[in-house]
């Protein structure tokens, strides 16, 4: 019977979507039918298809285009824009449909706006000078993370209307507005999502992407990045606050933090595809999306894509090319970017652009703006503008407000129809809709500018008054171009009240003073002057020539002059005494501000421009010039005092007398002297005596007034030669003599008497490591410098002031030596005491009385640490006896006898040694003289900073000095103590008779060679023998004797290292070993140092014990030695070497061995062994100290790092079984291994065992260490691995149940194998893979014995399946597999057909449905063979007609290619249904009405099924009728609203509900309630929450509407707000004892323990005394659970003690310790609670557990002793 027989009552079971098929394919079956008068064509499948489309479409309601514009934006939209401009604070944007933004640099990113706020704050409180603008060098410019041309995703913030009408639309950048639909749905973060994101941080591999959700981060490696920076960032780095459009990778949620991202331009490129069912918010502009055209109209077409999402493109975003949406037809699929997101009509605009898909903005070739073209018509658009044509390849548009200079409503007419040609002039390029900006208008097409770039500085414009402001006047040039007159040019006299003359909309005339068009700033002036001027403008310094004249306006009035600007940038000075013939002293009197002046140019050097304002006679100036070149730069001169200043020395160079000026810096190269030989020579000038001094002039400024220097370092004969040294003649390796110029943070600027200018880096300072460079520099400090680098394009040069690069520089005469540098110290200090002598004579002339070595007597005085006083009768001096010169017997008022060493005028102090040597010398008179050159011994009596006093023994205790510095360059040397005997050389000597004070002392130098007390030499390749003072894990501490110590490294106790585990153990303290030195090192740096700089301070040796160095040190082979200790190691090291380590540091993940005291090696733990437990857990095999034999791997000698592998990398060669390190899982293929020596391999799902499991990956955990066996290696290097246990131990015998099957040879036609799944194809098949390297394919029709609808349903990838091979194609390799059980297993086929799965719903049928049934399970009955035979004959022939053109690809087994094939060679289903119609068999036609009915009675069947989950409102609404109280349906309908993005309708259906639920269902409603807070939580906004959670508070109990809010804030990771929901709760629920500890629990959780503990003494103090034992009986549960268990314990402890009746406490103690497995610790409290006085029913029920506890957790010594327990209670 048929099925119309059977009226169904109900609602309809339909989806709209079936009932709109059903209409159309009605509709279809009626038209049909209808009769035709003539008889049509035979038509193909194809356009019959295409007709019905068209029809079908033709029957669908039509929709309007939306095109986007300014009325129809709202705050909040998300668009895709193009970046048209890029100025210094704000950026153009294009936008869709000819609209355009702007984005100021606060609005980027919140990284980029901190850097901003950092600079503006430091701006503040700092000068602005050159070294704050070099530390703020990293702060970026918007030029440097944004460039024209590039895509970026914005967000409206402010639309409003500027004072002169125009639209102003404001954008940002910033990821936290333009993902702000994403805050807080980490769920909605899916591989392939396409979003905005700033780079947060830079790291070591990459760059921490924020997407401006507190939720997740993005990470972009470094890789994922490269291509990115070296087409679009110039090779450059990312910086920190760039945005970037990026692409979200496959990852696991549950296991990342950060998910990993990519900015490829490949994949940006891809067609957008998410996993899973797509949400509103996930779409965003600049998504690639693949769509349908579902309507067509003449201004664009609208597309369906992403599964039900509907966008507009419009005319302008067609394909290039195509300006008509004439040539799209219905269902045509297209690809397209989408431009715009409304989210108020959920409308979006898409983009067919090619540029636009390949994710490029349009580019215009060479089209300027303000150009004037020709402009054929391509279309009109009558209410918005025309569309032109201005190139071959380019189109324009006009607005129909720009067509003509009258009001046009519609186009119109004839005169603007398509084809004509008009001129048009460009205003503008939008880069997003690939248009040109033009205008018709003719007062357009008149205008002289258009842009700022054609406004020229100088020219005449005419310009229109907006504005008359405090600052200066307003004006506009054009349309688009406003200037500025500021105050000062408003006229050439000041105007008082410059709105009477400017009045509002007034024409005026202006010349051009300053314009800058990336900025758009223009300047004018309006002087009358200047305007009217028949001078030539100066607008470029390069222009300006002597003898010239300009007009200029003074800038600056100064003391020295005025300052005059002119056009541009150009200004220069007039010195006052250029401003008159007459003498002006004060410029500020005589000139003003704004003044206009015609000057005369007199100087154009250096680039510097200096003008006059009076006529000079030539002959004048040729004087002048005559007598200022007599003395050039470089010069000796001799020059006498005329005048003093604070900064330094006025000079007259004779014999002229032209004026000269000395910097105070400039008069010692001994900066500490300069002051007060300023003091000296200023008191010697005031007296009327005549200083002359010898000088160099270094430079000459502006002014012409010379510089001199009296440094000693500038007057040697060679620092005046190469005073006269140009850029030119230097070279690298040249030393010249300078002074420190200029001090910054990365290092110092000298300046040379030449005037040369050069940079020494930090890094050239000092030998030493600098950190800053105020450390090592003072200004006006002098230096020998080494020029090391010489640029001579950029004409800059690089200097070194390290000694050890002096050493090797290019100089023709001797450095100014250590006794140079003493001799001008003392002779200026000869000066100074001078100068002092003037001023206190008394004191001054008793000092210099006193001749060094003179005896004088006195009186012991004070006594301290720092040495002793004397007390001199009739001197009003101290007298300082230092350490070392006194015995410490002396008593105070002991009367003693002293030689004066040295005194300091200055401290007015005296030093005096008191040894007895020295006193009894004074009274011998030596007659013997110093010769030069002479060697003599002397001992150190005084150390001072600059020099030292010493005595010569064998000449009578003769008094000398010595230096303490031997080069300019150098520090004093601070090795020096008092007693040490020293050789020395006699450098300058001076006769004992003209011995007076200390500065006319001989001089002698110093050998410190020769020094006493010091550390004997200990050249390499000595014998030793050491003591042992202490053994550490690398090394032994040694003691060498005679002062010096050493340490014996570990790799250096043995020519054999492995003879021993850990050769250091063997050894011990006291212990005597011999050793050979091999080098020295500071131990203080522990640098290791060169042979030559063994004697500094804190040097340690550094000794070996090998057996080979020792006996070639016993055969004096020292040259040997030398050789092998200099040996570079990493320089000879190769790669396949054995060498020998010793283990330093033990990680988890590798390990780090020395070779050498100095080289370092790393083996990564796959490299440390061949056993899995050893490399999974170094720390537990290795120990530091181990010795280990290595292979050598790789050599950096960039790092001098060594790569090394104990196993070798033999271990890593096809048929090998090594180790391997399980990485990520590729479904339904296998997953990836690490494997030594830093290879990679994979695992294939049919190499994991010899049997295949169900679940080959159940016990494969990631990162976790296996064994395995190495298969083979490709090109790549990329190895096959096996697990199976038959390949990585043979000798076990497994058992093969699945053999490895390689090739096609290993099959044959009608084996069984089995395999697991690699791809489903909906309309190609499955493929499933049964060896590493072959796949093959079961076909639909061999997949089931019966029909199955949903078959793609019954597998997933990596299930494992028993197949059996039905064809073997081996020419192609392709396998054709049947899943069949009649094919696979016949005996189960037979049982599952006797009793079939439909047994049970074929009983409800009559017996015709139940043959019918049959049919579908196992084929025709015998009734029907006879059509079945004819049936299969007709399908044979129908199959024999069929021929694919275009073979299935067997080859490529991925995925994406199977199913690419598949669509390929499937028959389209309007295809197959037409020829089912066609050729419909009756078997076919009876099994079609079957499955029909057995349809209707299924849904039938669901819709008395309560347990089932309706599929639609009108479901939810059947079922709600019969059971509206339930408000587990009500959520589920509002959740079936919520996955579709409709929103407003869920909160509908919460309002329905909690009408329809009855008032006495509270919990019901409040169920509904929470569904709707939860619901503002994930999709609303915090003021729509607050109002919920208001209303929720009115109609519901309070505390239990704050539990649920507090609960979904917790929910969702908002711990915040949670937190201060508690605070509020603690306020309002104070006396609830829930609340308390429900906010414990909350901060425990977080890890906040301190918070709680301290929230538990609050509580304390508010709840009531019989409720405080239960309070901290929970918070301490919550240490048990979270916190700390022994402070729980405590907390349980004193609880007891203080309440010990109370048994709920004992039994809640016991649970909490058996649940800590503490097993002694429930045994003690069960005993001890036994043996409280408990009553009987108590004690039974506690001795009852304590047996139960122990029959499960103890032994039988443990039950043994319960039981007797329990005997005695």
């Amino acid at each position: 019977m048929s099925a119309k027989a059977f009226p169904r009552g109900g609602a309809g079971v339909l989806t709209p979507l079936e009932i709109r098929s059903a209409t159309l394919e009605a509709e279809r079956d009626v038209a049909a039918q209808t009769p035709k008068r003539k008889k049509p064509k035979k038509r193909t499948l194809s356009q019959s298809n295409d007709d019905d489309d068209s029809r079908a479409a033709a029957k669908q309601p039509k929709r309007s285009l939306e095109t986007l514009s300014f009325k129809k934006l709202s705050k909040g939209m998300i668009l895709l824009g193009a970046v048209k401009e890029v100025r210094e604070y704000d950026a153009t944007i294009s936008l869709p449909h000819g609209l355009s933004g702007f984005v100021h640099a606060t609005d980027i990113s919140q990284p980029f706006t901190s850097k901003l706020k950092d600079k503006s704050s430091r701006e503040e409180n700092e000068d602005e000078d050159e070294e704050d603008e070099d530390e703020e060098g990293d702060v970026l410019s918007l030029a440097d993370i944004l460039r024209v041309g590039l895509l970026v995703r914005c967000c409206v913030l402010e639309l409003k209307l500027s004072p002169s009408s125009h639209h102003r639309i404001r954008l940002t950048l910033d990821p936290v507005h333009v993902n702000r639909r994403l805050i807080g749905k980490v769920s909605l973060l899916r591989p392939g999502l396409v979003l905005s994101g700033c780079v947060e941080s830079v790291e070591d591999h990459g760059y921490i992407v924020s997407f401006g959700t507190s939720e997740r981060n993005g990470f972009l490696s470094t890789a994922c990045a490269s291509e990115y920076v070296e087409r679009f960032n110039q090779s450059k780095s990312l910086c920190v606050g760039q945005i970037i459009n990026c692409v979200i990778l496959p990852y696991k949620a549950s296991e990342l933090k950060t998910v990993p991202v990519t900015i490829s331009s490949k994949e940006l490129n891809k067609i957008t595809h998410i996993d899973g069912m797509v949400s509103f918010e996930m779409v965003t502009a600049g998504m690639l999306v693949k769509g349908t055209v579902t309507q067509v109209s003449p201004d664009g077409l609208l597309v369906e894509f992403l599964d039900g999402f509907t966008g507009s493109v419009g005319y302008l975003h067609l394909r290039d090319q195509c300006i008509n949406a004439d040539e799209y037809h219905a269902n045509q699929k297209i690809k397209g970017r989408i431009l715009y997101v409304n989210t108020t009509t959920k409308m979006m605009g898409l983009s067919l652009q090619k540029n636009l898909c390949a994710n490029e903005a349009h580019a215009f070739g060479e089209i300027s703006t303000g150009a004037i073209l020709k402009a054929k018509i391509e279309k009109v658009d009558p209410h918005l503008g025309l569309v032109v044509q201005v190139d071959s390849n380019q189109r324009g548009f006009v607005h129909i407000g720009r067509i003509s200079d009258s009001h046009i409503d519609k186009i119109q007419g004839k005169k603007y129809k398509v084809g004509t040609v008009h001129d048009s002039r460009v205003l503008g390029f939008n880069t997003l809709d690939g248009v040109v900006t033009l205008s018709m208008q003719r007062s357009v097409l008149e205008l002289p500018f258009i842009l700022y770039d054609d406004i020229k500085i100088a020219s005449i414009v005419t310009g229109t008054v907006l504005s008359v402001e405090s600052f200066g006047v307003r004006v506009s040039i054009s349309e688009h171009i406003r200037g500025l007159i500021p105050s000062m040019h408003l006229a050439d006299v000041h105007l008082k009240h410059p709105e009477r003359k400017f009045k509002e909309g007034k024409k005026i005339e202006c010349r051009v003073l300053e314009v800058k068009p990336r900025c758009h700033k223009l300047l004018l002036t309006h002087k009358k002057t200047l305007v009217k001027s028949s001078l030539p403008p100066l607008c470029n310094k390069e222009d300006a020539f002597e003898g010239a004249f300009y007009h200029g306006v003074i800038v600056s009035v100064r003391h020295y002059g005025c300052i005059v600007a002119f056009y541009g940038d150009v200004k220069g000075l007039i010195h006052k005494t250029e401003l008159s013939f007459h003498v002006i002293d004060d410029p500020v009197s005589c000139f003003r501000v704004g003044q206009v002046v015609q000057c005369r140019v007199i100087s154009t050097s250096h680039g510097k421009l200096r003008f006059s304002l009076r006529e000079l006679s030539k002959s004048t100036s040729d004087s002048s010039k005559e007598i200022l070149d007599e003395t050039p730069i470089g010069t000796l001169v001799q020059v006498c005092p005329s005048g003093v200043s604070d900064k330094g020395l006025t000079v007259d160079i004779l014999p002229h007398k032209t004026t000269a000026f000395i910097p105070m810096h400039h008069l010692s190269d001994h900066l500490d002297h300069c002051h007060h030989l300023l003091t000296a020579y200023s008191k010697f000038l005031s007296d009327g005596k005549e200083q002359r001094l010898d000088g160099i002039i270094i430079c000459q400024d502006q002014t012409y007034l010379k510089t001199v220097s009296l440094k000693p370092s500038l007057l040697t004969e060679n620092a005046i030669d190469q005073a006269k040294l140009d850029f030119d003649d230097l070279e690298v390796g040249t030393v010249m003599p300078g002074w420190i110029h200029q001090i910054m943070p990365y290092g110092a600027f000298l300046r040379f008497s030449s005037g040369l200018v050069g940079l020494a880096p930090i890094k050239y300072l000092a030998d030493k490591f600098v950190t800053s460079s105020n450390d090592v520099c003072r200004l006006g400090q002098s230096f020998y410098c080494k020029v090391v680098e010489v640029d001579k394009v950029k004409r800059r040069f690089l200097l070194s002031l390290r000694l050890s690069d002096l050493q090797e520089g290019k100089l023709n005469r001797k450095f100014l030596s250590g006794v140079d540098l003493l001799r001008s110290f003392l002779s200026e200090k000869r000066v100074i005491n001078k100068h002092l002598l003037q001023q206190e004579k008394s004191i001054v002339s008793s000092l210099l009385s006193l001749a060094a070595g003179s005896v004088i007597e006195g009186k012991v005085g004070e006594k301290s640490n720092l040495g002793l006083f004397l007390k001199v009768r009739g001197h009003p001096f101290k007298t300082f006896v230092p350490p070392g010169h006194y015995n410490d017997g002396m008593k105070r008022g002991e009367s003693v006898v002293g030689v004066v060493l040295d005194y300091d005028v200055m401290k007015n102090l005296v030093y005096v040694s008191l040894k007895e040597d020295l006193v009894e010398s004074r009274e011998v008179q030596y007659k013997q003289e110093l010769a030069a050159s002479e060697f003599v011994e002397v001992r150190v009596e005084l150390v001072n900073p600059d020099y030292l006093v010493v005595s010569l023994p064998r000449m009578n205790r003769l008094l000398a000095v010595a230096p303490t510095r031997l080069h300019l360059n150098a520090s004093a040397r601070k090795q020096y103590a008092v007693g040490q005997t020293v050789g020395a050389e006699v450098a300058c000597p001076v006769n004992s008779s003209e011995e007076t004070d200390v500065t006319r002392l001989s001089i002698v130098l110093l050998d410190d060679r020769t020094m006493s007390k010091s550390k004997p030499n200990l050249p390499i390749g000595t014998l030793v023998r050491a003591v042992i003072k202490s053994v550490h894990q690398l090394q032994l501490n040694v003691s060498l004797g005679d002062r010096w110590h050493g340490r014996v490294h570990a790799t250096e106790l043995s020519d054999n290292l492995l003879t021993e585990s850990k050769p250091l153990e063997s050894f011990k303290e006291g212990q005597e070993v011999e050793g050979v030195v091999i080098g020295f090192r500071q131990s203080r740096t522990n640098q290791s140092l060169a042979i030559t700089q063994k004697n500094l301070q804190h040097t340690v040796a550094e000794v070996s014990l090998r057996q080979s160095l020792i006996a070639l040190a016993r055969r004096n082979a020292l040259a040997e030695i030398e050789l092998l200790v200099a040996k570079d190691y990493v320089e000879t090291a190769k790669k396949g070497d054995t060498v020998t380590g010793i283990v330093s540091q033990v990680q988890k993940s590798h390990l780090l061995v020395l070779l050498t005291p100095s080289v370092k090696g790393k083996v990564h733990c796959l490299d440390s062994s061949l056993d899995p437990e050893v490399v999974a857990s170094p720390t537990s095999h290795f120990s530091i100290g181990q010795a280990l034999s290595l292979e050598v791997l790789n050599v950096n000698r960039t790092q001098e790092f060594v790569e090394l592998s104990e196993t070798g990398s033999v271990s890593c060669q096809p048929g090998r079984v090594t180790v391997c390190r399980f990485g990520k899982e590729v479904t339904g293929k296998g997953i990836c291994v690490q494997l030594p020596c830093r290879n990679v391999g994979f695992l294939a799902l049919t190499d994991i065992c010899d049997e295949y499991p169900e679940k080959p990956f159940e016990q494969i955990l990631e990162g976790s260490f296996a064994r395995c066996y190495l298969l083979s290696v490709d090109d790549r290097g990329h190895f096959d691995v096996s697990l199976r246990k038959s390949r990585v131990d043979p000798s076990e015998k497994s058992i093969v149940v699945d053999r490895e099957i390689c090739s096609t040879l290993e099959i044959e036609v009608g084996n069984i194998v089995r395999g697991y799944v690699s791809t489903v194809a909906e309309k190609a098949g499955v493929f499933i893979r049964i060896g590493r390297n072959l796949t093959g394919r079961v076909k639909i029709t061999n997949l089931f014995d019966g029909f199955v609808k949903k078959w793609t349903e019954k597998f997933h990838l990596g299930q494992l399946v028993t197949a059996k091979v039905l064809s073997i194609d081996e020419s192609t390799g392709h396998v054709e597999f049947s899943l069949k059980i009649s094919h696979v297993n016949p005996t189960e086929a037979a049982k599952r057909s006797s009793g079939s799965k439909e047994e049970s719903l074929s009983k409800r049928y009559k017996t015709e449905e139940d043959e019918d049934s049959n049919i579908l399970e196992n084929g025709s009955t015998s009734e029907e063979s006879e059509e079945d035979e004819e049936d299969e004959e007709e399908d044979e022939e129908n199959q024999a007609s069929l021929k694919l053109s275009d073979p299935f690809n067997w080859k490529i087994p991925s995925k994406s290619s199977e199913e690419e094939n598949a669509d390929v060679n499937a028959t389209p289903a309007s295809e197959s249904t037409n020829a089912t119609t066609r050729k419909a068999t009756k078997r076919q036609v009876r099994a079609e009405r079957i499955a029909d009915e057995r349809n209707v009675f299924m849904k039938e069947h669901a819709l008395m099924d309560d347990t089932l989950t309706p599929q639609s409102a009108d479901d939810f609404d059947r079922r709600l009728a019969s059971n509206p109280s339930s408000s587990v349906l009500w959520l589920q309908y509002m959740a079936h609203y919520t996955h579709v993005a409709e929103f407003d309708k869920a909160r509908a259906v919460a309002q329905r509900a909690l009408k329809m639920i009855p008032f006495h269902e509270e919990a019901e409603k409040l169920n509904i309630w929470t569904g709707l807070m939860n619901l503002e939580n994930l999709y609303g906004t915090e003021e729509t929450l607050l109002q919920v959670f208001e209303s929720a508070l009115k109609h519901n109990d309070p505390l239990a509407v704050f539990i649920k809010l507090v609960n979904i804030y917790v929910d969702s990771n908002k711990f915040d707000w949670a937190e201060k929901l508690y605070q509020t709760m603690l306020k309002r629920f104070s006396t609830n004892q829930d609340v308390w500890v429900r906010f414990g629990i909350f901060y425990m959780q977080r890890g906040k323990a301190e918070a709680a503990r301290s929230l538990l003494q609050r509580c304390l103090k508010v709840l009531p005394r019989n409720e405080h034992v239960d309070v901290i009986s929970k918070f301490g549960r919550m240490e048990f659970e979270h916190g700390n268990v022994e402070r729980g314990r405590n907390i349980f402890d004193g609880i007891l003690k203080s309440y010990p009746k109370r048994v709920d406490m004992w039994n809640t103690y016991i649970e909490l310790m058996i649940k800590q497995e503490n097993w002694a610790s429930a045994r003690g409290l069960f005993e001890q609670a036994l043996c409280l006085k408990f009553s009987r029913k108590t004690k039974k029920i506690f001795t009852k557990r304590f047996l139960e506890f122990e029959d499960k957790y103890g032994d039988e010594n443990t039950r043994d002793k319960a039981r007797e327990t329990v005997a005695n209670v």
